[in-house]
């Protein structure tokens, strides 16, 4: 019989069973040696390295059910609200630290009898954890309109599911995608809302694509708009029904707010040139480039109004003039160019004494050439010029006897 194999109903005293072990004279050692007794162990236990690994085994799985070890955390010198608050952001990964003040407790159950392996405190530094991720879900957000709509692929985190024993006050959904995050938490105040949002963003510091330049400079303006717009968020998680949330979002300090408006500008400029999603993007290049990206957009974007320009001499008023200029918007590994005629009947010119005239067309039109050329391209000016000359023909079929082109972009 073996000790493990005890029957439950018989005695729990061990002392009060027997075990016989029997023997016969083979086992017997012929001398009384090291060597002898080298040989009989040898012949029971043949392969000794097998056998140093099955005890090794035993030592480390035989007694247990669950070799998961069991950690008591005690924490000392705060009230429940702000326990379960710092618990709640330790669960949704804002914070990787157990509050300061604890003791610990590390202990196992092996044959059924539960022992305690270790007893540790503050003293011995912090306790880590980093919040592991419940699953995957898309995250959208928009205005009340519906004018303006971003989504977004998240990771997503809550603080009931590490720590079930929160209040359902202090529960928390933390939504982490690329360049955003969204802290989720019941709202108290708002019967009508089932969540309510603080949402935070961070423009890219590296070069990234402009799709996801896009998305964050969206993402921007719903936040800085939120008070006129109203801000919506629903996330789906593969159920029947979202969650829908009322966003507050951060607030945008100016020097932000600045640059998501430089950086829409000119991602919109890139996409009127009908750039791929996935074109190379660099938000510091591109908001050094604001004042070009703003007068791109202009140009593209409004065809009639009044003109005005310089002319190498003065245009008699009622004929047809046309001034064409280029300018440009460098990308990592593309330079776009944009070559644009202003033209229109002469409605004023005034002759000025080093510049030549200036000349006004009160109903004045402007046409528009896209040139998208690598970045390094040697031969760019004759790409340009190219453009240049389609739009000296296309006035010139109109009929205007002046048209000046100067070399500058």
């Amino acid at each position: 019989m073996r000790l493990r194999e005890l029957s439950s109903s018989e005695s729990t005293q061990l002392h009060e069973h027997s075990l016989n072990v029997s023997w016969s004279e083979d086992d017997a050692l012929a001398e009384l040696h090291g060597r002898e007794l080298a040989r009989l162990l040898r012949k029971y236990v043949p392969n000794q390295c097998v056998h140093v690994i099955e005890k090794v085994r035993w030592f480390e799985d035989l007694g247990y059910a669950d070799r998961a070890r069991h950690i008591t955390v005690t924490v000392h010198g705060l009230d429940g609200d702000t326990l379960y608050s710092q618990l709640a952001e330790l669960a949704v990964g804002i914070r990787t630290t157990f509050p300061k003040d604890w003791n610990a407790l590390v202990s196992d159950v092996r044959f059924g009898i539960e022992a305690t392996l270790r007893e540790i405190d503050s003293s011995a530094g912090d306790i880590e954890y980093h919040a592991p991720p419940q699953g995957d879900s898309i995250l959208t957000i928009g205005s009340t309109s519906g004018s303006r709509v971003v989504k977004v692929a998240c990771k997503a985190y809550r603080a009931c599911a590490v720590f079930p024993f929160l209040p359902e006050n202090q529960d928390r959904i933390r939504l982490v995608g690329e360049d955003v995050s969204v802290l989720l938490s019941p709202s108290l105040s708002d019967e009508t809302t089932l969540l309510k949002a603080n949402i935070q963003f961070s423009i890219p510091a590296a070069p990234c694509s402009l799709a996801r330049l896009r998305k964050v400079v969206n993402i921007g303006h719903l936040i800085a708009n939120r008070a006129k717009d109203g801000l919506r968020l629903s996330l789906d998680s593969g159920n029947d029904r979202p969650l829908i949330a009322a966003g507050q979002g951060g607030p945008i300090e100016s020097d932000l707010r600045i640059l998501v408006a430089r950086l829409d500008a000119a991602v919109s400029v890139c996409e009127m040139f009908d750039m791929p999603p996935d074109t190379t993007a660099d938000p510091g290049l591109l908001g050094d480039q604001a004042r070009n990206a703003d007068i791109m957009l202009a140009l593209m974007s409004e065809r009639e109004g009044e003109v005005r320009g310089l002319y190498p001499e003065t245009v008699p008023i009622g004929e047809m003039y046309c001034l064409i200029h280029s300018i440009g918007l460098c990308l990592p590994d593309h330079l776009l160019v944009l070559v644009f005629g202003t033209y229109g009947i002469v409605t004023e010119s005034t002759l000025l004494t080093a510049n030549g005239a200036e000349v006004v067309a009160e109903t004045g039109r402007i046409t528009t050439r896209k040139c998208v050329m690598p970045s390094q391209q040697a031969n760019e000016e004759s790409e340009i010029e190219l453009a240049r000359e389609s739009i000296r023909n296309e006035l010139k079929s109109l009929g205007c006897k002046y048209i000046y082109s100067p070399q500058n972009r």
